[in-house]
């Protein structure tokens, strides 16, 4: 018995093998991303803690970060800043993309301002 399959039915199948893929990692980011669904005009400082291996996206309108505790990798406008803890650091108000990541085995707590 052979089983054949038109290339046009492979290739939705890994479209939609793809696409649910892609909305499990977004929900999954947005439940690591305490930030991702406040509206950012009523922030109070925010604490997030990431652990190993976790990104962090700044976002847009944020202005300051405050490392509590760990040590960060912060990547803005193409510039890699290494943080430690204590240190707070000034985003320009022209930033593109902003990640912070964690750097060592101890989690990163951050306020976010």
């Amino acid at each position: 018995m052979r089983l054949t399959m038109s290339s046009r039915l492979v290739k939705s199948f890994h479209l939609s093998a793809l696409s649910s893929y892609l909305v499990s990692a977004l929900q999954s980011f947005k439940a690591d991303n305490p930030l991702f669904n406040r509206k950012l005009k009523s922030l109070v400082p925010a604490q997030v803690i990431l652990e190993k291996g976790k990104v962090f996206r700044v976002p847009f309108r944020c202005r300051e970060l405050h490392l509590l505790s760990g040590m960060a990798w912060l990547t803005v406008n193409g510039e890699d800043i290494i943080l430690k803890s204590g240190e707070t650091v000034s985003l320009p108000s022209n930033k593109g993309w902003s990640i912070l990541s964690v750097l060592g085995n101890m989690p990163v707590t951050l306020e976010v301002l």
